[in-house]
């Protein structure tokens, strides 16, 4: 069972940052985040911390 899930997800400020993604963590994986400034590293986290809504797609 995955502890994070998002689903074809799409979220925007004015252009699209997070544009159709799909991800999920198993119980005992590891992951690094790692991008350039102004990628969606902070928003995807806040996403998943459910902070903020998407305009689209599934995040739980």
């Amino acid at each position: 069972m995955a502890l994070i899930t998002l689903n074809q997800v799409h979220l925007g400020y004015g252009h699209p940052l997070l544009d159709g993604i799909s991800f999920s963590l198993e119980k005992g994986e590891r992951v690094a985040l790692v991008g350039r400034n102004g990628t969606g590293k902070s928003t995807l986290l806040k996403l998943i911390d459910r902070r903020i809504v998407a305009d689209d797609g599934e995040a739980g």
